[in-house]
């Protein structure tokens, strides 16, 4: 009786000072057809789970494109494993500036890390943080906050890039510094 008094209390106590909360949750996986083979049903849910992601990077991206003060190409110059909130598995990448799409490119070496490990993955820097070295990236500086991201900085990877400014950008920066072709492919 005891326990439940002290459990009830806890979470009395959880509920009045929580802040709001977010769950990530995909929707459920398609209903496998009557005569649709495991491998076959596997492979469609895989690929609606894909066309899905893009589609949300593109929105995001979009989003991102539009609010953003500065966005700029640039190349991962360090990328290391960080200890995130407990985590082993956080990261930390460093990244010299290359060419402004928006706004401005910074003159130093920027850094980007994961903040925080949530329900929903780690948050901070950007998809662009697991990169490796060499790679190129693209970040966006100064965003304004939406929906569940309250980051003012995001970043992708070049060649994950998917909205058609971004892409054409890219393409403008490959051409005119073809010495960085060989790390967008």
């Amino acid at each position: 009786m005891v326990l439940l008094v002290r459990a009830l209390a806890f979470l009395a106590i959880l509920a009045a000072t929580a802040g709001p909360g977010y769950a990530c949750v995909n929707s459920p996986p398609p209903i496998k057809e009557p005569n649709e083979s495991e491998a076959d049903w596997k492979r469609r849910v895989f690929e609606q789970l894909n066309e899905r992601r893009r589609e949300q990077q593109k929105q995001a991206e979009a989003i991102d494109f539009d609010s953003a003060r500065h966005i700029y190409i640039g190349r991962i110059v360090k990328s290391e494993e960080v200890s995130t909130d407990g985590s082993p598995y956080g990261r930390f990448i460093a990244v010299k500036s290359l060419s402004a799409i928006k706004g401005r490119a910074p003159t130093r070496d920027r850094v980007l890390r994961t903040r925080v490990l949530t329900s929903c993955g780690f948050e901070g820097g950007g998809r662009g943080v697991w990169g490796a070295v060499g790679n190129l990236i693209i970040i966006f500086d100064r965003v304004e906050p939406y929906g569940f991201k309250n980051e003012r900085v995001d970043s992708v990877l070049a060649k994950d890039a998917q909205d058609a400014r971004l892409i054409s950008a890219l393409e403008n920066f490959l051409i005119a510094h073809p010495e960085y072709r060989e790390v967008r492919e």
